[in-house]
């Protein structure tokens, strides 16, 4: 079995499309590696975001950095928005802590708002990337009821129920699509059985009269995804293996 973040880099860099404009967000490593991993055989138009470089000890390296991209570009807030409003952004990758079965998404406080057990990091524009990018595509490391649950305890960005949610969401079990604006399973890891999803998934959801096979990892494509993340900060957003890729910055 591959390593959970190679086999969402692998199956993430597969919905980014020659020609695309994609904004990278934040301490999002995994499609990061997943857009570096496109640019080998595809030409992005621009990658987007918000120049970030600090000046910190020990330095992480940004998915918003230039130098991570090469042929990329990198927007200022206005620029990014400005694009964002007039339709011209393609793709964004999200990472929700929560998410239900109209594609709702939480990412502010598990558990009550004026008592919270986790106060998370917030929105950072998330509904608004929602609404106005062409596809946000959300994906989940580790997909368990924790995750997927009947309803949020906070809706960060709205869902289909009320108007625009997400075009799909990749994990590392499987992949589901939104088909008239329903949750529809189309994709399974291999690895895994539709019993396993739905016994990791707080609600109910409907599965494609075909269900195709999630990309596996080949040798040789994990040759390059090393090639490009030696370090492994794609390995920053696995809670298993964080804390050994964090002793390399110390």
């Amino acid at each position: 079995m591959s390593k959970i973040s190679d086999f969402l880099v692998v199956n993430l860099a597969e919905e980014i499309f020659e020609g695309e404009t994609i904004v990278q967000g934040t301490s999002t490593f995994i499609p990061m590696i997943a857009t570096l991993l496109a640019m080998e055989k595809k030409r992005i138009n621009l990658i987007g975001g918000f120049y970030l470089n600090p000046e910190v000890s020990p330095k992480i390296p940004s998915t918003f950095c230039f130098e991570n991209y090469k042929n990329g570009k990198i927007l200022g807030l206005s620029g990014f928005l400005d694009m964002l409003v007039q339709g011209k952004i393609d793709l964004e990758f999200l990472r929700p802590a929560q998410v239900d079965k109209y594609g709702n998404v939480n990412n502010t406080v598990i558990g009550s708002h004026d008592k919270p057990k986790i106060r998370l990091p917030g929105g950072m524009g998330i509904d608004d990337v929602m609404y106005y990018a062409k596809k946000a595509i959300l994906y989940v490391p580790n997909h368990s009821k924790r995750v997927f649950v009947d309803k949020v305890d906070f809706i960060t960005a709205s869902g289909w129920d009320k108007g625009k949610g997400p075009y799909k969401i990749i994990t590392n079990l499987c992949v589901f699509e939104f088909i008239n604006k329903e949750i529809t399973l189309t994709k399974i890891n291999p690895e895994y059985t539709l019993e396993d999803v739905k016994n990791n998934t707080g609600f109910e959801f409907n599965v494609s009269l075909k269900v195709e096979k999630m990309l596996q990892v080949s040798s040789d494509i994990s040759n390059v995804i090393i090639r490009l993340d030696p370090i492994g900060i794609r390995d920053l957003e696995i809670k298993e293996e964080r804390s050994k890729i964090l002793k390399k910055f110390i």
